[in-house]
């Protein structure tokens, strides 16, 4: 069994994948395929025929091939341990884009380690709110935590989060960051939201790495969470991983020295105008290639952030790379954006920066390799 993408390599390394996993809410990028060998459970709220429907009304066609069958699925605000059945039963849950959804992140964690055995690893991949649509939403912080946790109807998100999220949803375009939504279009969605008792999907959290770890040692330090501890932390592109092991039940003294550390963190976080993980390797990749011979394949959030990086950097692309049955601009962040067949490799030494999913990553690159291009990495 072999870990192919790089984000299930980095996110998964500390897990025992010999042993018995869960991968809650893969979609059409599960991290640890059934297909390859592993010994995995899913768990989702909708199962593949409603995820299919789903994927292929975004306009997504390939959905059906690249999502698993779903073993266990669960009421929307539901318990995860209810859904799957058991406790204390797997070596590793990996959840990659998921604890910002959950309605409560208490719940959430405390259901994790039910379901874990002892010294099992949560894996999670979140996405960093500096880089994504969550641009400039205020960061999640301890009194929504207790207050959601309080909460006696843990089935849907607040008015107050949906308001919150939609009126600071944000959009990339050439010019960087734009409001995607005026104040009408939210209290449409605000109006059409309170006359339901519909589940509605968003991000419910948003953090940065040193704001979700601080949320985590105050929840521990305040007895919220009494047997897990974050054993490891790491910056990658537009997300951070996470891996929480579950520990015998204690509560921890966590000493302001270390809360003061995170809180200063944070705001330097919250000022830094680049990626705040090492770009070594990038850097090294782009020193080999001219500024005409080094694309970024890809131009949603990923692209976007990449080339924002390369400008940090002062290193010069020629473009943007589309795969062919995409749609296509003409220019991208004032760069010219090309489908691949448009361009022609022979003879000419090519870098390509993947930018984009592991899923994408698995179907570009043999598409790649046979135009002769055998120099990428992944971003």
């Amino acid at each position: 069994m072999n870990v192919k993408s790089k984000k299930a390599k980095t996110l998964l390394s500390m897990c025992n994948l010999q042993g018995i996993g869960l991968e809650i809410g893969g979609g059409i990028s599960p991290l640890l395929p059934k297909s390859k060998g592993f010994n995995i459970e899913t768990l989702d709220i909708m199962d593949k025929k409603s995820q299919i429907e789903q994927y292929e009304s975004w306009g997504i066609k390939r959905s059906a091939e690249s999502i698993q069958e779903v073993d266990n699925t669960m009421q929307k605000g539901g318990s995860y341990v209810d859904a799957v059945g058991k406790t204390s039963y797997f070596d590793f849950i990996a959840a990659s884009c998921v604890i910002e959804h959950t309605v409560c992140i208490i719940s959430f964690l405390r259901d994790c380690m039910e379901l874990l055995r002892p010294d099992g690893i949560l894996a999670l991949a979140v996405p960093d709110k500096r880089f994504i649509f969550d641009h400039y939403r205020p960061l999640s912080g301890i009194a929504e935590a207790i207050d959601c946790y309080n909460k006696e109807d843990k089935s849907r998100h607040s008015t107050g989060i949906l308001c919150e999220q939609f009126l600071n949803y944000v959009a990339i375009s050439n010019n960087g960051y734009s409001l995607a939504n005026s104040p009408a279009d939210v209290k449409n969605i605000i109006d059409s939201y309170i006359s339901s008792d519909g589940y509605r999907d968003f991000h419910h959290w948003v953090f940065t790495k040193s704001s979700f770890e601080l949320l985590l040692l105050d929840l521990i330090s305040l007895g919220f969470l009494n047997n897990l501890r974050i054993i490891s932390s790491h910056s990658q592109g537009v997300e951070f991983y996470v891996n929480i092991q579950k520990t015998e039940a204690c509560t921890p003294e966590i000493d302001n020295d270390r809360r003061l550390e995170l809180l200063r963190e944070i705001e330097k976080e919250q000022i830094d105008k680049c990626f705040s993980s090492d770009n070594t390797n990038l850097i090294a990749f782009c020193r080999d290639y001219k500024s005409d011979s080094l694309y970024i394949y890809g131009t949603g959030y990923s692209g976007y952030e990449a080339a924002l990086i390369l400008d940090s950097l002062d290193i010069e692309f020629n473009g943007f790379i589309v795969s062919d049955e995409r749609p296509k601009p003409d220019l991208f962040m004032s760069h010219p954006v090309y489908h691949l067949s448009d361009l022609n490799f022979t003879g000419k030494k090519t870098g390509i920066i993947l930018a984009m999913t592991a899923a994408s990553t698995e179907s570009v690159v043999p598409l790649l390799e046979a135009r002769g291009v055998t120099d990428y990495i992944e971003v």
